[in-house]
């Protein structure tokens, strides 16, 4: 046997005896009635105080322990609810900007709406003035466009051409007809205003010629060159 087990199972003293039974078997129970109660001058007054003075010293340890945590965590707390509170003012900040800008947003859309609105307007009025200014058009059936042709009459060939009996027209036609588009239809006249910028052609037509293919040609006003 080794020297802790024979130290173990030495049978206790009667001392260590008094103090077994000061010790409760259980807090929420009294003592079983077949041990008796122990004798209180068994138990010395000074180790008594001695307890009763530690245990109040943990129990003031614990609450500074607690006291200090709960310090520490209002502290953490409150340096969040003063970031929240500086990130609100922030947001704040910015959707008084945002606003700010939406309405100068706001107010230019609606002066541009404005300027569009007039600019159509004057647009509509300008094309009625040109249209206005535009009334006498020659008109030439899809059929007819075959027949203007294109002279060059240079030197005296243009001289003898306007030296003869019936009277002639020098001008410059313009004219738009690859720009009007399908050709299937030949019975709608083909509207052709006396400016138009795509297409030049210089035709020298008689009055003969012209009223070949050329429908009230009395009514008909010429830019001549």
């Amino acid at each position: 046997m080794t020297l802790l087990t024979i130290f173990f199972n030495k049978p206790p003293t009667e001392t260590q005896r008094q103090h077994r039974a000061l010790i409760p078997i259980s807090f929420s129970s009294p003592p079983p009635p077949s041990h008796r109660a122990p004798r209180s001058d068994l138990w010395p007054a000074s180790k008594s105080i001695a307890l009763a003075t530690r245990v109040s010293k943990q129990l003031d340890v614990a609450q500074k322990i607690k006291s200090i945590a709960l310090a520490t965590r209002v502290s953490e707390l409150e340096a969040v609810a003063s970031h929240l509170r500086q990130w609100l003012t922030e947001r704040d900040d910015l959707i008084a900007e945002l606003r700010t800008q939406v309405e100068t947003l706001d107010a230019s859309a609606s002066q541009a709406s404005q300027q569009l609105a007039r600019a159509q307007e004057k647009k509509v009025m300008d094309l009625r003035q040109w249209l206005a200014e535009r009334v006498d058009m020659v008109w030439i059936k899809r059929e007819d466009c075959s027949q203007i042709e294109e002279f060059e009459v240079m030197g005296e060939e243009q001289s003898d051409f306007q030296e003869e009996e019936t009277p002639s027209l020098s001008f410059k036609f313009e004219y738009q007809i690859s720009e009007v588009g399908s050709l299937s239809s030949s019975d709608e006249p083909v509207v052709v205003p006396s400016m138009v910028t795509n297409i030049s052609k210089y035709c020298f037509l008689s009055e003969n010629d012209f009223r070949g293919f050329v429908e009230e040609p009395e009514s008909i006003t010429f830019h001549c060159y």
